[in-house]
């Protein structure tokens, strides 16, 4: 409930305290699984306190050595996160699943520590000889297998990998990025899968701001809000459409786009959307500079053709997208969703990072667009493209990342 309210800190206290009071060793696993991503992003919480009181009441339960683990790489202790984990792989599982992922999780951490690339091969090996047929779980094992080879240089192994994360995987964004990432072949790549998506920005979420915006000089929140408030300015030309009444931020992450708009229409009905359940927790959170209002109206988590699709018709004056699309790549039937709620005039601005023809997933793991290719989309969407204006996104690697801000118009 406190999650759903956005108040993440009381929802770390109901489960930290259920945690101390908890005697049941599967129900302890359970609120492990649902809590574990809040209990280790919040300071607060005396994690190796309460990993200590979990190891004394069932110390063969494995998701409490995940906890553990999960703790000391969070604080940058690599050996003890990876004895943790192997501890884990060590104890009774639910089922084959949980324990392949324990495997996994062991590589992975095995790898961190800079372990030789056999120790990490042991344990995936294990994981594959479990026979689990989860789609999800092979294609993470098979990923993991794939960075494995690609950080010990053996590229053509890594390719194969990640090919058979695909094959058990459709449209995996880990596999696809990786490829890209090596020049192979991703010609058929469309999107990148929702639980990619997710996994990245929940594990992004508490330095998504300081790295993207501080480090990486990021500024597509900028770009979306100032080319809405130029052209809405623009195209005012009664006194009832002086601002917007209600605009949608897809992909809202932390709320960047939020905190500039309600700045600039304060009175507005704001609605944001993520995919990530950590990106909806904070933007739910998210003041104003009063520290008592929220930027957000209504705050939820789904992905961006559901949500506007499941919008009333007409009822939208903008929708915007800040380094959005980079992630959905095929975007047709997001525009056309985003046509049918918009207003007569209403506006979808977004940014994409740009390529020379068509849409093509980048080297960069995320998708590029070119003006030509969103001219023939909005086109047949029935938007006008108004405005196309070559910007720079943010640096990647000490260079400038060649991006657009985009402003389509409803017909």
């Amino acid at each position: 409930t406190f999650v759903g309210l956005g108040d993440t800190t009381s929802a770390v206290s109901c489960y930290e305290n259920a945690l101390y009071l908890v005697d049941d060793q599967m129900l302890a696993s359970q609120i492990l699984k649902h809590s574990a991503h809040l209990l280790l992003f919040d300071d607060s919480v005396d994690v190796s306190g309460l990993v200590s009181g979990l190891q004394a009441k069932f110390p063969d339960e494995p998701t409490v050595h995940q906890l553990h683990g999960a703790h000391l790489r969070k604080n940058g202790r690599k050996a003890e996160a990876f004895n943790a984990y192997h501890f884990a792989t060590g104890c009774p599982h639910q089922d084959a699943i949980q324990h392949a992922e324990t495997f996994i999780l062991a590589a992975s951490a095995a790898r961190e520590a800079s372990m030789h690339i056999d120790v990490q091969m042991q344990y995936l090996q294990k994981a594959l000889g479990l026979d689990v047929k989860d789609p999800n779980v092979l294609a993470d094992l098979y990923n993991n297998m794939g960075i494995t080879q690609k950080h010990a240089g053996k590229t053509e192994d890594a390719v194969k990998f990640f090919q058979l994360a695909l094959q058990v995987k459709a449209n995996d964004g880990h596999a696809q990025a990786q490829l890209a990432s090596m020049n192979a072949d991703v010609s058929g790549a469309t999107t990148l899968d929702h639980d990619y998506v997710t996994g990245l920005f929940d594990g992004y979420s508490t330095r998504f701001e300081q790295e993207l915006v501080e480090a990486l000089l990021y500024k597509g929140h900028e770009l979306v809000v100032n080319s809405l408030k130029r052209r809405w300015s623009a195209d005012a030309d009664a006194d009832d459409h002086q601002s917007p009444k209600k605009i949608v931020d897809l992909g809202c992450g932390t709320g960047l786009v939020g905190g500039l708009i309600r700045e600039a229409y304060e009175g507005a009905i704001l609605v944001g959307v993520d995919l990530s359940e950590r990106m909806v927790q904070l933007s739910r959170s998210r003041l104003m500079k009063d520290q008592v209002t929220r930027v957000y109206n209504d705050v939820h988590q789904n992905d961006a053709l559901g949500f506007l699709s499941a919008l009333r018709s007409f009822s939208v004056d903008a929708v915007l997208a800040a380094d959005v699309f980079t992630y959905i790549g095929e975007i047709e039937d997001v525009l056309n969703a985003a046509r049918e709620c918009l207003v007569p005039g209403g506006l979808l601005i977004f940014t994409v990072e740009t390529t020379s023809t068509g849409m093509r997933l980048l080297p960069s793991g995320r998708f590029g667009h070119s003006e030509p290719y969103v001219q023939m989309l909005a086109s047949r969407t029935g938007m006008n493209l108004v405005e196309w204006k070559d910007e720079v996104l943010r640096m990647q690697r000490g260079k400038n990342v060649a991006a657009a801000v985009v402003i389509l118009e409803k017909q």
